[in-house]
This record gives structure tokens, C-alpha cells and sequence, in this order.
């Protein structure tokens, strides 16, 4: 009786000591974050004393931690794809496209500026495309104008729309050239201007004077 009472005590006493490093080395893993093979440790420990609260409790807090680990590499696969794919629809052609997928990454990850950034520079180059698009339709539209007077011979009205498309694109030369058109054109009409208020001064003149032949 008394032998097997003391095997009994050796057979606990060493369950206790394997229960105890078991746990040890479990905790150990733990806080290194190798769940794994704490989990195994802890599953182990459980096994030496199936009634202890602890290791299941441990073993509890290592599912969910492994759980969200498993989320956040889905979450961090995600971001990934998406800013692989914004990066890559980076175009002029595909502003909007790009800034859905940024969109996209910044959903999964608010925290991380490299999408609200890029979104924002997105944001000031389509505004910038809208601007020139405006630009370059005024400027078509002033230009049309500008030719129309041109054409009716309206040259104050002509050299205006085309000093206000100057305003508007002072690198283009359509409306430089026009201008200068236009000035030699009115210089010209000037000069015959003076010419034929000279010839009349002087008519009126010899007209005065009874000068008939030369006044006519």
C-alpha cells in the first residue's frame, strides 16, 4: 500500500515538474509570439492536468491572436493589391480609376498617408486637367470669334478677341500673327485715311479759290 502511495507521489510529482516547465517554456514562447508553438506547449500542459484553468485560457488568447493576425495579412494582402494597382493606373488617362483603388487601400488602412496623399495630388491634378480643359475651350471660342470679325472686316472687334485670347495663352503664336495682321492692316487703312483727308483739305481748297478744273 505504501509503495504504490509513494509512486503515486512520483508518478504527481512528476507531472507537476513537467506541468510546470511546460508552462514555463509555453509562456516563454509566448511572449517571443511564436503562437504555434506555444499553443502546442499549452495544448501539452493540458494534457499533464486537464482540470487547470490556465492553459485554456492561454490557449483561448493565442486563437484569437492568431485570428487576427490572420485578418490583418488579409487586410495587408489587400492594401497591397490595391496600391499595387493605383500605382499602376497612375495616368492621365486613369485619374479616376487610380483614386478609386487609393480609395480602396485608405478603407483598408486610415491610418497610412501614402493613399490619402496620393489622393489628394490626384484630386489637384484632375482639377488641374478641368481647368486647362476649361482654358483651352475659352480660348477656341475667343479665337472663333476673332476670325468671324476678321472675316466681316469688324478689325477693332477682331484685334480685341484676339488680344483676349493672348491673355489666355500667351505662348501661342495663332493669335501674335493675327494681330500683326490686323495692324498692318489698320496702318494701312490709316495712312489712306490721312491721304484722302489731305486730298479733300486740298480740293476744298482750290475749290475756294475757284480753282475748278484742279479742285475737281
Amino acid at each position: 500500500e505504501i509503495d504504490a502511495i509513494l509512486a503515486d507521489l512520483a508518478k504527481r510529482k512528476a507531472i507537476d515538474e513537467e506541468y510546470t516547465a511546460t508552462m514555463n517554456t509555453a509562456d516563454q514562447l509566448l511572449a517571443e509570439k511564436s503562437y504555434e508553438n506555444a499553443k502546442a506547449k499549452y495544448q501539452r500542459a493540458l494534457e499533464l492536468k486537464p482540470g487547470e484553468a490556465q492553459p485554456k485560457e492561454k490557449i483561448s488568447f493565442i486563437d484569437r491572436e492568431m485570428a487576427d493576425k490572420a485578418r490583418q495579412k488579409a487586410i495587408d494582402d489587400q492594401y497591397q493589391a490595391a496600391i499595387a494597382e493605383a500605382d499602376k493606373l497612375f495616368q492621365p488617362a486613369t485619374y479616376d480609376q487610380a483614386r478609386a483603388a487609393f480609395a480602396k487601400a485608405e478603407n483598408l488602412k486610415p491610418t497610412e498617408a501614402y493613399p490619402v496623399q496620393k489622393i489628394k495630388e490626384i484630386d489637384a491634378l484632375i482639377a488641374a486637367q478641368a481647368k486647362q480643359r476649361a482654358l483651352d475651350e475659352n480660348y477656341r471660342n475667343t479665337i472663333a470669334r476673332a476670325d468671324q470679325h476678321l472675316n466681316a472686316k469688324s478689325y477693332d472687334l477682331a484685334r480685341n478677341e484676339f488680344t483676349n485670347a493672348m491673355t489666355l495663352k500667351p505662348e501661342e503664336q495663332y493669335h501674335k500673327t493675327k494681330i500683326a495682321e490686323i495692324d498692318g492692316i489698320l496702318e494701312e487703312i490709316r495712312i489712306k485715311e490721312e491721304a484722302y483727308k489731305a486730298a479733300i483739305a486740298t480740293a476744298d481748297q482750290l475749290l475756294a479759290q475757284r480753282k475748278y478744273e484742279e479742285a475737281r
